[in-house]
C-alpha cells in the first residue's frame, strides 16, 4: 500500500479502526487493479498516519464500488 500514499483519504471509525479512501480519479487502472488485490484475512499491513503513528493493522472489509477498505488495529 506504500504506493498510495498520497491517493488516500482517511478517517477513524473509533479507537480501533480506520477507514481508507481512495479516490477514483487519482488512480490509473494499474493501482485500481492492484487495490482490488487486497483482501480481508490478509497478512497485518503497518499503516503510518500524517502523525507519524505507526500500527499493525488487519484489512477487515473492502468496498470496490468506492475503493475503501476497512481495517481494524491490532
Amino acid at each position: 500500500m506504500d504506493d498510495f500514499e498520497s491517493e488516500a483519504t482517511w478517517d477513524f471509525g473509533g479507537s480501533d479502526s480506520v477507514v481508507l479512501k481512495f479516490v477514483e480519479d487519482k488512480l490509473t487502472s494499474a493501482k485500481r487493479d492492484q487495490l482490488r488485490r487486497f483482501r480481508a484475512g490478509k497478512p497485518p499491513i503497518t499503516l503510518q498516519l500524517a502523525e507519524g503513528l505507526r500500527r499493525k493493522a488487519s484489512i477487515v472489509g473492502y468496498g470496490s464500488r468506492d475503493n475503501t477498505f476497512y481495517l481494524t488495529w491490532e
